[in-house]
């Protein structure tokens, strides 16, 4: 079967097998029209650091053409690596020197995000299977094959030496005819495959009898008494300290005393940090390490649940953390690692937490902490307030109002001190000792002082203060960005509350009479670096991880019989009176008997799926983020998903509307620069700009709705801007009677 000539071909960069003795890691791949390069940086086996990779695109003329820049999941560096002709995915092949026994096939998109990540028993048939050959753990499936993107089906396709076709849709990043789950089963598997595969320990030590499995740490450690990186080394020199690697020529004495890697012989390394086959212990430790990552690789084998449970397969991106404890599904990659729950031992998410609010230097929590204290609340009138927030003159210079600002002078001063320090929340504790019990008392009180700082903003416009008033609105915009650094989702949606009202303040003050005595350009720039973006909500979605790995770890104990994991009733109850649900004893054994079926491992793997689902739609842009959101939303209300999943139908978010209420903190945020900057440039010149390329290259003039420019529309002597929104659509400026529909206005104010 041939491809038509609409399909697009792309470059490849080939690796041979894993003990080849010649080819380098690769380096550098490129598109075929050569628009677009992958750079990588090599990772190393037994440390933290895996393959780093910097993709450019010749077109830009921004921070010299770079598009993104990442962590791939390799240890190493894929064997194959390809970009389609415009950027928007990058797929890898297989692991340096394993093939396809890790990482068989991972796709990029347009920024970086990892969209799925296939293991080989995701791709291969039975037929292929007496196809595949393996060589001292390194798993050769792709010889003779070819690939090529086809752009207008949006497919990657993998043509086999056998002429079978593997076609992954891009848009459902789904294999098209893949599979079934006989075909992934352990009985249809070779064995060698299956051992490759899985990580066997009686595989290594088989190998490690014929003196093979040492081939990897030898050549570590001969590349470390270089004295020089993998990356400096010529060509000539890596195969040559390859043939040595594999011929057992390694002198340990002398490279121990010349290695300049401090993790050479840490017991704490991971792959890669054995000491050669002549030491048994430094072997077991090496295979006691193996085994924990084996144990989260092997339920990704198991393609069976996949099907039955109807969930899509979930990357597995294995990042040790300090403790030893293995990340809970892609949360390693992020700002905020979870540590996989382990009823045995088990793990203090509390004190997780905990840890979580630390910060490299000074904390602003206690600062914010004196500010809460001191904090006073408001007893006055409610509409009185309301005409206050609104600007009304009298309200504002109301005994009540007046009254309420000064009394909390100390108090924002605090906040203004807090707003110079790093924040990543504030430590807390829990009666119950779920996480989900944790106590966040200062949330309320930080609001409302946002609402001081910006009734004193108003005050100030009133008697002719305009720095006064643009100094209390970014103290407000400020404390909202560093309260959305806390660990969980409502410290995010907190944040974002807290920067819509100085944001809103600080339009108002541009639309007002009075803005003519305003320096905008200053207040642009101030707004460049003061103005500052809320906490990604893909971190704030491993929080919301922590607490349901939380009630997974307490739902389980060991079996003292089996030394299998059980259900624990007790716990099921302590967790329906903390959710304050339906705690009758029938609905608690179904929710029992229901984890029973599944089990601890099942249960475990179908929670970090949906997490990391969730943490992708997270990272992903709008629309295809919204799509995922609105899929998950759909899935949690079935009856499958109800029965199949006790405990996430009652505590997984729904995020589909704080999805879209966080894109419209991050379009104000955009909208409030582009009107300071449009004001700024009519001041400089005397005359608005024709479109917003008079502005610049700035990435605030970007809709995060769409990715695509604001619209800016210039009337005479004033103007339009608005976003498309979330419908993604320009109606004309028309805005829409909910939050997805029509189009936000920024500017004209509406009075």
């Amino acid at each position: 079967m041939t491809l038509q000539r609409s399909i697009v071909a792309v470059c490849v960069l080939h690796v041979a097998a894993f003990a080849a003795a010649g080819p380098k890691p690769p380096r550098e791949a490129t598109s075929e029209n050569e628009r677009f390069t992958l750079r990588l940086e090599l990772g190393r086996p037994g440390t933290a650091r895996s393959c780093i990779a910097t993709l450019s695109d010749k077109e830009q003329s921004d921070k010299r053409g770079q598009v993104w820049k990442r962590s791939l999941v390799n240890e190493v560096a894929p064997g194959r690596v390809l970009i389609r002709d415009d950027g928007r995915f990058v797929v890898t092949l297989d692991e340096f020197r394993r093939g396809g026994a890790r990482n068989a096939l991972v796709i990029y998109g347009e920024r970086g995000e990892l969209l799925r990540h296939f293991l080989l028993t995701d791709l291969l048939k039975r037929e292929d299977w007496p196809r595949v050959r393996v060589r001292r753990g390194a798993v050769d499936w792709l010889s003779g094959a070819r690939f090529a993107f086809d752009m207008p089906a949006e497919q990657f396709i993998i043509t086999l030496r056998a002429e079978r076709l593997i076609r992954i849709d891009l848009k459902t990043l789904r294999v098209i005819d893949g599979p079934t789950p006989a075909d992934a089963d352990d009985a249809a598997l070779p064995a060698d495959i299956l051992a490759a595969l899985s990580g066997k320990r009686e595989a290594r030590d088989a190998e490690a009898a014929e003196g093979e499995d040492s081939v990897d740490a030898r050549l570590e450690k001969l590349i470390a008494a270089e004295g020089v990186s993998v990356d400096e080394l010529t060509d000539e020199r890596y195969r040559e300290l390859l043939a040595q690697a594999e011929a057992g020529n390694a002198k340990e004495t002398a490279l121990t005393e010349k290695s300049s890697d401090p993790h050479a012989d840490s017991a704490s390394s991971s792959v890669g940090a054995d000491r050669g086959p002549g030491d048994p212990a430094g072997r077991a430790a090496l295979a006691t390490a193996e085994d924990d990552k084996i144990r989260d690789m092997r339920q990704s084998i198991v393609s069976w649940l996949d099907t039955r449970l109807g969930f899509d397969e979930a990357p597995k991106l294995l990042v040790t953390l300090p403790d030893g404890r293995i990340a809970a599904g892609i949360s390693g990659r992020s700002d905020v690692p979870v540590p996989q729950p382990d009823p045995a031992n088990p793990v203090s998410y509390v004190e997780w937490y905990n840890n979580q609010t630390k910060t490299d230097g000074p904390s602003a929590a206690p600062a914010y902490q004196e500010a809460v204290n001191s904090f006073v609340a408001y007893d006055g009138d409610a509409a009185l307030l309301d005409a206050a927030m609104k600007g009304d003159a009298a309200a504002l210079a109301s005994p009540e109002v007046t009254s309420w600002i000064e009394s909390n002078r100390a108090a924002l001063a605090k906040i203004e001190e807090g707003n110079k320090l790093e924040y990543r929340g504030t430590p807390s504790q829990s009666e119950s000792g779920y996480l989900m019990g944790i106590i966040l008392p200062n949330l309320a009180p930080m609001r409302q002082l946002t609402r001081v700082s910006v009734l004193d903003g108003k005050r100030a416009e009133l008697d002719g203060r305009p720095q006064d008033a643009v100094d209390d609105y970014l103290t407000a915009i400020q404390a909202g960005a560093q309260v959305s650094h806390g660990v969980t989702l409502i410290e995010q949606l907190v944040g974002v509350a807290q920067q819509k009202v100085g944001a809103d303040a600080l339009l108002d003050m541009m639309s007002s009479a009075n803005s003519d005595a305003m320096d905008y350009q200053a207040l642009a720039t101030r707004l460049e670096g003061e103005y500052r973006p809320l906490r990604p909500m893909a971190s704030a979605i491993q929080g919301e991880r922590a607490m349901m790995l939380d009630l997974v770890q307490t739902s389980f104990e060991r079996d003292p019989e089996t030394n299998d994991f059980r259900v624990r009733p007790q716990a099921l109850q302590e967790f329906h009176a903390l959710m304050q649900s339906n705690d009758d004893p029938l609905t608690v054994t179904m929710t029992a008997m229901s984890l029973a079926t599944k089990g601890f491992n099942n249960t475990l793997d179908s929670v970090n799926r949906m997490y990391d689902r969730m943490t992708g739609a997270a990272a992903a842009d709008f629309p295809r983020g919204s799509a995922e959101f609105q899929a998950i939303s759909n899935e949690i209300e079935t009856p499958q998903f109800r029965a199949t999943e006790p405990l996430m139908a009652q505590l997984v978010p729904a995020l589909n509307r704080a999805n879209v209420v966080r894109t419209r903190a991050d379009t104000q945020r955009a909208a409030t620069m582009t009107v300071a900057s449009i004001l700024a440039h009519q001041q400089r010149t005397g005359a608005l700009p024709d479109s917003l390329d008079a502005l610049g290259e700035k990435s605030f003039l970007t809709d995060p709705f769409t990715g695509q420019r604001l619209i800016y529309r210039r009337d005479g002597s004033s103007f339009t801007l608005y976003s498309a929104g979330g419908n993604g659509a320009d109606d004309g400026g028309a805005e829409g009677a909910s939050e997805s529909d029509g189009d936000l206005v920024y500017w004209p104010r509406k009075k």
